[in-house]
């Protein structure tokens, strides 16, 4: 249920952005269902495998992709609080893992997730610290790298970029 809620919320924040439709050359229902698959596809390996290079604009954005961490940690530790609550309550019987094991295993998880994501941030060149950040949607990213090397190419042209 959580897992869908959060798919379904990754869907409906790309569509309404108008940051959907994929670079697949397609029409009709079957970009749709290309659409969704891939970007599906790309939610779980972002989510599972916390490739950073899925924090692209065009994939699923440096914002998003910093959001979904954090939201790993709130579920987690959510699972964790209620754990030993819905488990007694579902089956009628205890387990045997203590609910203080679990809570502090996800505690100790969500902290190591914590802590290698700040570290990685530090230790990665600082120029691309914002990458994990923005929340510019694919289109705003070509736009803007396009009117970047058209200032490049004028700077070139002038002789400004050599001052």
């Amino acid at each position: 249920l959580v897992l869908g809620g959060e798919l379904l919320m990754y869907l409906m924040f790309k569509v309404v952005r108008r940051d959907f439709d994929y670079w697949v050359v397609l029409t009709g229902i079957t970009l749709v269902l290309c659409n969704v698959t891939l970007r599906i596809l790309i939610k779980f390996a972002a989510d599972w495998a916390l490739i950073a290079q899925l924090r692209h604009p065009l994939e699923l954005g440096g914002g998003y992709f910093s959001f979904t961490m954090a939201l790993t940690i709130l579920v987690g530790m959510s699972a964790a609080l209620v754990y030993r609550q819905e488990d007694t309550e579902i089956t009628g019987e205890d387990d045997g893992i203590e609910e203080r094991f679990v809570v502090y295993f996800m505690a100790g998880c969500c902290t190591g997730l914590t802590l290698s994501y700040a570290i990685f941030l530090k230790r990665i060149n600082q120029k691309y610290v914002r990458t994990f950040f923005d929340t510019r949607t694919g289109d705003e990213f070509i736009a803007s790298e396009f009117r970047r090397s058209l200032k490049e190419d004028n700077d070139a042209d002038t002789g400004d970029s050599f001052k």
